[in-house]
Parts: structure tokens; C-alpha cells; sequence
């Protein structure tokens, strides 16, 4: 992905003020909305998803499908929760909130963002732990039957589309 500011084949230097770049569920993501994203919160992305444009906006899409799906799944993260997670994490990394200050500072961000990009992650693992339990009930609705007879006939039985069943050795 290539997002030129300026464009020289054209009519000398035609700026793309607000282009559309990105839709999710028919919602348009701008070129304004994008760079912000750029300077903004996506700074707070790991480094590997913001060495290019396109990096980027694979970033600012995932985060916009995922709050789209936090919002239909009524997923939300309180303060309370946030900041407990905040702390575990300073704690496994043997940091400070003055030491994440002073490095948002440097880089032009603030508490807040970083506040909000952890709720974010919370709200992540919240939605991860919502698909685990379905899986898991959709598992405890099923029952294996260790019965040498009901192996047999799941690993030899076939039946066709007329009905017959025949056995396979």
C-alpha cells in the first residue's frame, strides 16, 4: 500500500485530503483518519505491525473489526479492570507508570493512550475467553463412547447415500 500525499501526473500537485482508504461493514476509514492513526494510537502497536503503511492499516483495521465485535458482544472493560491489568503488566516487566510516562512522552503520547490501548487488550482477552468457553460447551455437549463396538463401527462402517451400510475392513 502506497499513500501518496501528492500526486505529479495529475494537475501539478493534486493533495488527497480525505481519501477513502479502508471500508469495515460499509464504514469508510479516511486518509485523515489513517494518519492520525499513524501518529496516534498506532505508535502503541508492537513494532513489527507499523514498519509500513500497509502494516498500519492492517492494524487500525484489526482494531476496528474488533471493537465492532466487542460492541456486538456487549465486551466492555472498566477502569478497575484495566488498571489491574496495567499493574500486572508493570510488575512482570519490572517497570514503573513514571517509567511508561517518560516513554510516552518521548514518543509524543500520553497516559490516556496508553490507558486505552490496554483497555483494548483487556477487552481483547475478554472476547478470546468468550470463543474458549463456547468451544468448551460445544465440547461438553458431546459424549465419546468407549465401547469397543461403537469403535468399530466409527472406524469400519460406512454408510451410502442409499442408506446401506457396509462394513469396511
Amino acid at each position: 500500500l502506497n499513500l501518496p500525499e501528492t500526486c505529479g501526473r495529475c494537475h501539478g500537485d493534486l493533495e488527497l485530503i480525505n481519501a477513502v482508504v479502508a471500508s469495515i461493514d460499509g464504514k469508510a476509514i479516511t486518509l485523515q483518519e489513517f494518519r492520525a492513526y499513524q501518529g496516534g494510537r498506532g505508535r502503541l502497536l508492537p513494532a513489527d505491525q507499523r514498519r509500513t503503511d500497509a502494516e498500519f492499516l492492517d492494524g487500525m483495521i484489526e482494531e476496528r473489526l474488533l471493537e465492532s465485535e466487542f460492541a456486538r458482544q456487549q465486551i466492555s472493560a472498566d477502569d478497575e479492570d484495566t488498571q489491574y491489568y496495567i499493574d500486572r503488566v508493570l510488575q512482570m516487566n519490572r517497570s514503573s507508570r513514571a517509567d511508561v510516562e517518560r516513554a510516552l512522552s518521548e514518543i509524543g503520547l500520553t497516559w490516556s493512550d496508553y490507558f486505552e490501548r490496554m483497555r483494548f487488550e483487556v477487552e481483547k482477552l475478554a472476547l478470546v475467553n468468550r470463543q474458549i468457553q463456547i468451544h468448551r460447551e460445544m465440547l461438553m455437549r458431546a459424549q465419546v463412547i468407549d465401547d469397543p463396538a461403537a469403535r468399530f463401527a466409527v472406524d469400519h462402517v460406512r454408510v451410502e447415500s442409499s442408506g446401506t451400510a457396509r462394513v469396511e475392513c
